[in-house]
Order: structure tokens, then C-alpha cells, then sequence
């Protein structure tokens, strides 16, 4: 027998006794991570940290922590019995908040480290000194970053041990080049900070939650990791992506009648919160808000409980109709001939963070900072009136209560200061009237023009646009 004959017999061998596995081709097959790829791996992963099962470093390496997390997760199910079928709920709920917290990539050269930030949901404080900062607005989750001396760095470490509260001693990894400790505070929030030395100082990263942040707190420290990182994503043509398709998605009882939405916004009713936006009256029953308010969306509905159906969406303008079954008497009139100027004085209305802290109406004011690009199909206006999440869909109103354009983005702060080492200021993108106008002719929705009586905004919001702005949910 010939060397050639010798091996092709031998590899032949090796893979009737550790044959590989087939591509993972439905729900209904058993789970194997072998079937998927780091990027897919890397994924559940983090959805299982973000669940508070998994502890471990988000890498895409699965191993015996990764398995035990799952297995964690679905303690309902013996190990034997675990489908692909039974991660759907979780990595649905898990692509939803990725969406709606916008979760980016942050990477910072000198320590060559990244982790992953609910963007979205955090602002940046000018108010630390020479400490980047990142927070939610009740400071229930935060991250900042610290450049000191090794000497100053081991006394943050020690102070937290020494802070510590609870009845297991505070988590500790101290080596040559890195340093770990987590605590729990008297506060009652979790600590963790992670530093290394960089050569002449320290780099450190302060985690910070309080309880009911812990999934995403757990998740920015699992996230934490050595190296670049991409941002959290199925790819489209994994198996995962592809089980998760409504094609493939578990039967689901019919839903009773219901008027029938030209998006498919299903009628049935709804789980769990998975967000809030803004959404404005344009006439006595369609509102406008921006189309990644509603999307994912089972149900969509006005605070009151109202059901709003799906009339029609672009997504390139970002931009949704909605049809309410009660009318309003209050709505904001669009005008074609509405010009802005540019550093006009403008105020953005809405609801931020209307789930957290339950205010009223919001209004922040600023000035028309940049006027759109002619290659910009949306025509963003660039404003520097604060927004925050919640704000989505809000309009933006001139002095005399005209729309001028409707909320859609702002530039994170922390993803700029990590890429350029500078900070924006208050950069908001809203996109302007014309495509605004357009959008809804195609949508054969009819906006009256100009009122018939003036409004000064100078002096205050009146009722009538107050009434017109209304918090929208997604289910």
C-alpha cells in the first residue's frame, strides 16, 4: 500500500470515529455550538450574560463556562434535551434591547481594550474632571475611565475591598500586569474595576451598577476584553439569523380580528416592554414618528393603552405613520413653505427615558447647528438641543410652534471621544421637513397647513402643542 493510499485510509478512520457535525438546519435540532461561528457564539454569550447566568468573558470561545451558563438559563430542560429552538425567546429579547439601548463598541488604544456600552441609554457627565464618564441619568449604571499612577491605582483597589459590604469577601485577581476587583457597596451597587499598567501610568475602568442595572452592567464587564471587537450582531446568513426569521419562528395562537397593519405589526397581545419613543399628532388620528420606535415591534400603543397600527415606514428616513382609533383635537400642522435658518433657535420635544422616570412632556432648547448636505436623500438637520433615548419620533419646532423637522439620532459621545480622543457637543440629527412631507404624501396622509391663530413659543408650550405630543410603546 502506497504513503498516498496509507493516509487518504487514515483520514478516512478519523472521521468515522470523531465525524463533524452537519450544519444546524432548524430549531428542532440539538444544540451544538460547533455548528455555529465565534460571531454567533460571541452573541449568545452576551445574552446569556446580559440574562445573569453567564460571568465569563464575551470571546466566542465556547467551553464548559459558556455551556454551564446555558444550561443555567434553561434549567427548565435536561442538557440532553437543549434545541435551538429553546434560545429563540432569549435572543429575541436580547436583539430588542440591543436595538433600543443601542449597545456600541468602544476601544481604547493605549490599554488595548474594548467593551461594549449601552449608548443609547448613557449620556456623558462634563462634570468628573479628567475622568471620562459615562451614566444613565440616575446614575444607576455607570463606566469611567481612569489614568493615574500604579501607586494611586492599587489604593482605588483597596478601597474597594475595604468598602466592601456582604457576606462573601470582595472578588480579587491581582497579577504582574492586571488587576481586578469587584465589591458590593453599602449603597447597594455593585463595583467592578479592572486596571492596567500601561508603561510610566495605569489605565483602569470603574463598572458600576445598581441592582436593577445588573444586566447591563454584568454584560459591559463581561464585554470588557482584550483586543477590537465588533459590534453585537447575528451575521445575516448564520444559522441563527436564519432560525430566527418570522418564516421559522414557533407557531403562535391567531390573534382575535383586528384591522390589518401594511407593515405586518402584529395584533396579539403584548409580553413585555421592549421601549419607548415619541410620536406627533398631524391630523385628528395619524401620527409621525421615526420608524426604529416600532420596529420589532408585536403591538404599538399610546401610553393610555390605546392600540396604534403601522400605516407605512421608511426606514432610509427613519421615519413611521401610525393610525390611532380615538381622535385628537390637538395635532401640529406641516407647512411646505417653512424655511430654516441656519442657528435658528429651535426646541425638541418628547419623552425621554419615560419608563425610568415618568415625567411629562420634555423640552430642551438649541439652535440649528447645521443645515443639510445636498447629497443627504434625508436632509438631517444637525441641532444642538439635548435629546436622550425616548426622544425618537419627537418633533422639532421653530419659535412660532412649526415643525421643522422630527428626532431621529445623536452622535454618541463616548464612541467620538474613544475614536477621536475629543468630545462632541449636544450633535442631534432630525430629519428635516421636505422629505418629512413627502414621506407622508406618499402615505396619502393629509396634514393641514399653517393655524389659524400664531403661537409664540417664547413664551411657553401651549396646550395645544403639549397635547398634540403623545409617548408611544412598543410591545
Amino acid at each position: 500500500m502506497t504513503a498516498h493510499v496509507m493516509l487518504r485510509v487514515l483520514a478516512l478512520l478519523l472521521c468515522l470515529i470523531c465525524p463533524m457535525p452537519l450544519a444546524a438546519q432548524s430549531v428542532g435540532d440539538p444544540f451544538d455550538a460547533r455548528w455555529l461561528s465565534d460571531t454567533e457564539k460571541r452573541y449568545i454569550q452576551s445574552a446569556l450574560a446580559w440574562a445573569g447566568t453567564y460571568r465569563n468573558s464575551v470571546d466566542g470561545k465556547w467551553g464548559r463556562g459558556s455551556q454551564s451558563a446555558l444550561e443555567a438559563h434553561l434549567s427548565h430542560l435536561r442538557p440532553q434535551d437543549i434545541r435551538f429552538g429553546a434560545l429563540l425567546p432569549l435572543l429575541r429579547a436580547f436583539t430588542s434591547e440591543v436595538e433600543q439601548s443601542g449597545w456600541e463598541v468602544l476601544h481604547f488604544d493605549a490599554p488595548g481594550m474594548s467593551l461594549q456600552v449601552p449608548g443609547l441609554r448613557m449620556v456623558f457627565d462634563e462634570g468628573d474632571g479628567a475622568y471620562p464618564t459615562l451614566h444613565t441619568p440616575d446614575r444607576a449604571l455607570l463606566f469611567r475611565v481612569l489614568l493615574e499612577s500604579y501607586d494611586k491605582t492599587v489604593a482605588q483597589h483597596r478601597w474597594l475591598i475595604d468598602n466592601h459590604v456582604g457576606a462573601q469577601p470582595a472578588y480579587r485577581l491581582w497579577q504582574d500586569d492586571r488587576m481586578i476587583t469587584a465589591a458590593r457597596l453599602e449603597s447597594g451597587k455593585h463595583a467592578y474595576l479592572y486596571s492596567r499598567d500601561t508603561g510610566g501610568f495605569t489605565t483602569a475602568f470603574l463598572i458600576q451598577y445598581a441592582p436593577y442595572e445588573a444586566a447591563r452592567g454584568q454584560l459591559m464587564i463581561s464585554s470588557l476584553v482584550r483586543g477590537r471587537q465588533d459590534t453585537l450582531a447575528l451575521p445575516a446568513s448564520g444559522a441563527l439569523r436564519r432560525m430566527m426569521a418570522p418564516a421559522e419562528a414557533p407557531p403562535r395562537p391567531a390573534p382575535p380580528p383586528a384591522p390589518k397593519a401594511n407593515t405586518g405589526v402584529g395584533q396579539q397581545a403584548p409580553d413585555a416592554l421592549l421601549g419607548t419613543g415619541t410620536a406627533f399628532y398631524v391630523n385628528a388620528t395619524d401620527l409621525v414618528t421615526a420608524a426604529h420606535v416600532v420596529e420589532g415591534c408585536t403591538s404599538v400603543r399610546h401610553e393610555n393603552g390605546s392600540r396604534l397600527t403601522v400605516l407605512q415606514v421608511d426606514k432610509a428616513l427613519d421615519l413611521a405613520v401610525l393610525v390611532s382609533r380615538e381622535t385628537s383635537d390637538a395635532y401640529l400642522p406641516l407647512t411646505g413653505d417653512t424655511e430654516t435658518g441656519l442657528g435658528e433657535k429651535i426646541m425638541a420635544l418628547g419623552f425621554p427615558y419615560r419608563s425610568l422616570l415618568g415625567q411629562g412632556l420634555t423640552v430642551t432648547g438649541g439652535n440649528v447647528s447645521a443645515l443639510p448636505r445636498h447629497d443627504d436623500a434625508a436632509a438631517h438637520l444637525l441641532f444642538s438641543a439635548p435629546v436622550q433615548p425616548g426622544n425618537s419620533g419627537g418633533p422639532v419646532l421653530n419659535r412660532r410652534g412649526e415643525v421643522v423637522g422630527v428626532v431621529v439620532s445623536r452622535l454618541s459621545d463616548m464612541k467620538v471621544l474613544a475614536d477621536t480622543g475629543s468630545l462632541p457637543q449636544n450633535m442631534n440629527f432630525a430629519v428635516s421637513l421636505a422629505p418629512l412631507v413627502a414621506f407622508l404624501d406618499r402615505a396619502q396622509v393629509q396634514a393641514p397647513g399653517r393655524r389659524a391663530a400664531v403661537v409664540d413659543m417664547d413664551r411657553g408650550v401651549p396646550p395645544s402643542v403639549q397635547n398634540a405630543i403623545v409617548p408611544v410603546e412598543c410591545w
